[in-house]
C-alpha cells in the first residue's frame, strides 16, 4: 500500500541524480509521486535544490471509468532567463517521457482489459 524506492538516474545536462519515488496504493486510487534528493546542477551552477522537482500521477478507479492526473514541475534558477531555453527543455522531456511511458505500461493495458 505504501512503498518508496531511491532512483539513481542519468538526468541531462545534470548528469546523474539521486531521487525518492514513493508509491501510495489504497485499493480504488493509486499515486506516484517524485522528487529528487540531490541538487540539480548545470555547467557549475545549482539550478535546483533538494525537493524542488516534482512529479504525480493520481490514478482513480471506479466500476466503470479511470480517472488519471498527471503534474509535474521544478522550482529552477534559470540565471534570470539566460538559461530557460536549456532548463525548460530538460525538465519538459523529462516530464513528457515519464507521463508517455506511464501510459504505454499501464493505461493502455488497462483499457485494453476494459478494467
Amino acid at each position: 500500500p505504501d512503498d518508496s524506492v531511491w532512483v539513481l538516474q542519468e538526468m541531462p545536462p545534470f548528469g546523474e541524480i539521486l531521487s525518492q519515488y514513493r508509491y501510495v496504493s489504497t485499493g480504488d486510487a493509486f499515486l506516484f509521486s517524485s522528487s529528487n534528493v540531490d541538487s540539480l546542477v548545470y555547467r557549475g551552477m545549482r539550478v535546483a535544490r533538494p525537493g524542488q522537482t516534482f512529479s504525480y500521477i493520481l490514478v482513480i478507479f471506479g466500476d466503470d471509468y479511470l480517472v488519471t492526473y498527471g503534474i509535474g514541475g521544478v522550482r529552477a534558477f534559470t540565471m534570470f532567463g539566460l538559461l530557460d531555453d536549456r532548463i525548460e527543455g530538460a525538465f519538459g522531456g523529462r516530464t513528457d517521457g515519464l507521463f508517455n511511458w506511464y501510459h504505454r505500461e499501464y493505461l493502455e493495458p488497462l483499457e485494453q482489459s476494459g478494467r
